[in-house]
């Protein structure tokens, strides 16, 4: 008797991992690709950071990360060019740093 009541239990166990996976399978179909950028709008994004340095002018960026776009408002602190991170301080005085690579698009405000 025991024996049949493991085996009643069985099928609800199987739900909460079918549930999961199919979770996974959504979050999954829900990313986006990442954009590969123009020649033309990379020289249009190195005259807006080169503009933005000289003139401390707060820029918008739009980055990808992990198949999710995200945004940032800040000032451009500094360049590192050697590793192609831009030091973003936000509005909040918050230092972030930006890979190049991963911006998609950038704003003047």
């Amino acid at each position: 008797m025991i024996k049949s009541r493991k085996d009643k239990w069985q099928p609800a166990f199987a739900t909460h991992e079918r549930t999961s996976m199919l979770r996974k399978h959504i979050s999954e179909l829900e990313r986006i690709r990442k954009p590969e950028l123009i020649e033309d709008r990379l020289e249009e994004m190195n005259y807006l950071i080169a503009e933005a340095m000289e003139y401390n002018q707060s820029l918008s960026f739009t980055y990808y990360v992990e198949g999710e776009y995200r945004s940032l408002i800040g000032n451009i602190h500094y360049y590192d060019s050697n590793k192609g991170l831009l030091h973003i301080i936000d509005n909040f005085h918050v230092p972030n740093k930006l890979e190049l690579a991963d911006i998609v698009d950038m704003h003047t405000l």
